[in-house]
């Protein structure tokens, strides 16, 4: 079973802005921040499909508590 891990507290657009504009994933980050509507929420996230391989980390958009999209930042 994957390992999921995120921390514990979500993210404001403005921190992700600064991370993100300016970089491969500014497009991906634009059309997700486009969608976000007040009470959404972003949260960090790192994913690994097994202990020692596979490792994803990037961050997640919530709404009601479901995912509605996410950006990967990275991929090992």
């Amino acid at each position: 079973m994957p390992w999921f891990r995120s921390l514990r507290r979500p993210l404001a657009t403005e921190q992700l802005d600064h991370e993100l504009l300016g970089t491969r994933l500014e497009s991906e980050w634009l059309l997700l921040r486009a969608r976000l509507q007040p009470g959404d929420q972003l949260w960090p996230f790192e994913f690994h499909v097994r202990r020692h391989l596979g490792m994803r980390r990037g961050y997640l958009a919530l709404r009601g508590g479901r995912p509605i999209g996410g950006v990967v930042t990275e991929v090992s």
